[in-house]
Parts: C-alpha cells; structure tokens; sequence
C-alpha cells in the first residue's frame, strides 16, 4: 500500500461497512502481486495480470 493511498482506503473501508451492514455483500481483493501498472491518477491505479494470474 502506498502511503499516500491511506485516507482514500480509510475512506472505502468506511464505505464498505455502511454496504454490509444494509446487507450489501462486499467482497475485498487484495495482491502483493497487482501485475503491470498500466494507469495511475491521483485516486487510482490500474494493473494488467502478470501473465493473466488470478488475483
């Protein structure tokens, strides 16, 4: 995790619990191999699979 990335993922986690506790199924996915960065802002990333591994 990128330090810089801490208050959008504090932010989602809150998020997440207000989903869950109206019964909203969330499902969390986590990597330390996210694959090749093919994007990035200020708010997000996108990674493309090393070799189409599952997450």
């Amino acid at each position: 995790m990128r330090p810089t990335a801490i208050d959008a993922i504090e932010h989602l986690r809150r998020l997440v619990a207000v989903l869950e506790n109206h019964g909203i199924q969330v499902q969390v996915l986590k990597t330390v191999r996210p694959g090749y960065l093919v994007y990035e802002d200020k708010w997000q990333v996108v990674a493309e699979p090393f070799n189409r591994e599952k997450i």
